[in-house]
């Protein structure tokens, strides 16, 4: 990867949220931690923020910087987006609340949404930080993909919530690791109840994103049934199969 296109990416392309609004046309908030900013007025916030300059186009450290680039190109390439596709990409500062979001707004020309992460997954080891950052990347990139190919839109009129599309982000997320090489089931299940361990179990608030267990499981599902399917189209209906079934 020559350093024009690096530095493209990481000017250019952006755990969660995006702006949706609710059957009263009221967007519904929040920011606990372990969940994306889905359906949420913070996630509008947020991408004002980044707007205005407040969150970051490097994590400090150039080294990372060009991993984190090569995986933000992985994503790209993974998930079939084209170059008129690319999102903006920030880090968010690890004073910030949230593990990051996607939004559909539009952030700077020849861009299209918003991917943004918080520094704090970076924590810990290299190993272990990075990996946990690619997994929410790989997430919130599903939600790029979800709303570039109307799936926000089809589970809508399916009556679903927040809920069954985030749990779809999480099975997509598994499928996409599923495609970077091989990784231990073992080390994938630690990583993922870590960064789910935050979770909720607020099974009757429309912004619910599933239980750590509901979440975990469907990374799994995801990344075990990855040498099904290469493309992320059918992926994305594999998905839609395993929530049917649950």
């Amino acid at each position: 990867m020559n350093a024009t296109r690096r530095g493209f990416l990481l000017g250019c392309l952006c755990g969660c949220g995006f702006p949706h609004t609710g059957a009263t046309g009221q967007s519904i908030a929040s920011t606990t931690e372990g969940q994306c900013f889905f359906d949420s007025a913070a996630s509008q916030k947020a991408a004002g923020d980044v707007k205005n300059g407040l969150y970051r186009e490097t994590s400090g450290d150039a080294g990372r910087d060009r991993t984190i680039s090569g995986m933000l190109f992985q994503s790209v390439r993974t998930y079939g987006l084209n170059r008129a596709e690319l999102p903006t990409f920030r880090f968010i500062p690890a004073t910030v609340a949230g593990d990051g979001f996607a939004t559909g707004d539009v952030i700077g020309p020849g861009t299209k949404g918003l991917v943004a992460l918080n520094l704090k997954l970076l924590n810990g080891s290299d190993t272990m930080g990075l990996l946990g950052f690619q997994i929410i990347m790989a997430h919130e990139f599903a939600h790029i993909f979800q709303m570039r190919n109307q799936y926000i839109d089809r589970f809508r009129a399916a009556g679903a919530q927040t809920r069954e599309i985030e749990l779809h982000a999480d099975y997509l997320a598994g499928w996409y690791m599923s495609q970077q090489g091989e990784i231990s089931t073992g080390l994938l299940e630690i990583v993922a109840n870590t960064l789910f361990s935050r979770g909720d179990n607020n099974v009757d608030v429309r912004e619910h994103h599933g239980t750590k267990v509901d979440r975990m499981s469907a990374v799994l599902k995801g990344y075990l049934s990855g040498t099904s399917t290469d493309v992320a189209s059918a992926a994305a209906l594999n998905g839609i199969l395993y929530l049917q079934d649950r």
